[in-house]
């Protein structure tokens, strides 16, 4: 966290990322079961304000990999 101000629960996250492993695709028109997908998020200029709702404002990198299907 780079910054924020915690009485009003707002955050600055900006040079932090997320990475996900082993995502399934699932949904109504295509699925694919095997869990081989993975994604990273590098976030650029990003503030959070964890209330209700979440409120988030983000620039990031997005990278999404996946096995091709045979």
């Amino acid at each position: 966290m780079r910054d924020g101000v915690p009485n009003w629960m707002r955050f600055d996250v900006t040079d932090s990322s997320l990475r996900f492993d082993e995502l399934r695709v699932i949904g109504a028109a295509a699925s694919d079961q095997r869990n081989h997908w993975h994604a990273r998020f590098q976030l650029e200029e990003t503030e959070i304000v964890w209330d209700k709702p979440v409120e988030l404002r983000m620039k990031a990198d997005v990278a999404v990999q996946g096995t091709p299907r045979l």
